[in-house]
């Protein structure tokens, strides 16, 4: 039932995580050179020995997470099953994002040790994973919410 809120803060989800397959993640600039990280490349100069961990893995990763999304509205039956796969999407999701920042926080060192005292902006592919987070708490709310109204009319009946 795709008319329920909790329906519709799942496809909010989806979308942000589609998204980040599209926008940057982070700048780092030094003077006129500049670095820029996307969910599947490092583009800059000199970034042939830079950590590429997270380059694929991470947008897999979400891309993997926005099936599983998109599975859980499906689920609209069983709502045990929605909220439990609600929290495995929540902390994985939890789990890239941390994995992401702590990705960044390397290849600013990596970048530093050959031109120093460089800036970093976030863009805002480093958000997307956040406000994903988000919605997906919104709506494992109202999937909760839904559950316990149906199990108090239960035992009315």
């Amino acid at each position: 039932m795709l008319q329920r809120i909790q329906s519709v803060y799942l496809l909010l989800a989806v979308l942000a995580q589609v998204c980040f397959n599209f926008f940057a993640i982070a700048t780092f600039q030094k003077a006129s050179m500049v670095w820029t990280v996307m969910p599947y490349a490092l583009e800059g100069p000199d970034m042939t020995n830079a950590p590429q961990y997270f380059v694929v893995f991470g947008a897999v990763a979400v891309n993997i997470l926005a099936l599983l999304t998109l599975f859980i509205v499906t689920r609209y039956n069983n709502r045990v099953l929605q909220i439990r796969l609600g929290h495995v999407v929540y902390f994985s999701l939890l789990v890239v994002t941390v994995a992401m920042y702590f990705y960044l926080s390397n290849v600013k060192e990596y970048i530093e040790t050959q031109y120093a005292d460089i800036t970093v902006s976030y863009q805002i592919g480093s958000y997307l994973p956040v406000i994903a987070i988000a919605f997906i708490i919104l709506a494992n709310r109202a999937i909760k919410k839904d559950e316990k109204l149906v199990r108090s009319l239960d035992r009315i009946r």
